[in-house]
């Protein structure tokens, strides 16, 4: 059964572009065009980092992280992201959960994936427990 569209009100932009398909968009193209400050791109980033956001604001105010740490396929765009989730963050979280926190980009870039599954391992591996079973 195909989806239907939303009915749309004449003039109504935002929902227009909410209804249109999403199509795949590499994200080396984002990047290059962010980091050449394609202002519309910008603007985009921005935006996403806003919604973002809002789900992290909730976190800082559940959990109480010392730092947020953003990561992913846009990191070499992350200036425009990470000012829009800072925006919400700060407006949105408690004072007491943003007195201390700091939001950052991951630095491991594109190998923090496999960085951090190269970690969990060798702590499973040479945790004392695992050395002591050995014997």
């Amino acid at each position: 059964m195909p989806l239907r569209q939303p009915q749309l009100r004449r003039g109504d932009r935002r929902r227009r572009r909410a209804a249109r398909p999403l199509q795949h968009v590499r994200p080396a193209r984002p990047r290059a065009l962010a980091r050449a400050g394609d202002p519309a791109t910008v603007a985009l980033l921005r935006d996403a980092g806003r919604r973002i956001g809002e789900v992290v604001a909730t976190a800082v105010n559940l959990l109480n992280p010392a730092v947020v740490v953003l990561g992913g396929d846009l990191v070499g765009a992350d200036e425009p992201l990470i000012a829009g989730l800072r925006e919400i963050v700060y407006q949105r979280a408690t004072g007491l959960a943003t007195r201390s926190l700091r939001i950052e980009p991951a630095r491991l870039g594109e190998a923090a994936g496999l960085t951090g599954c190269a970690a969990m391992v060798l702590g499973k591996i040479l945790s004392p427990e695992a050395i002591d079973s050995a014997r």
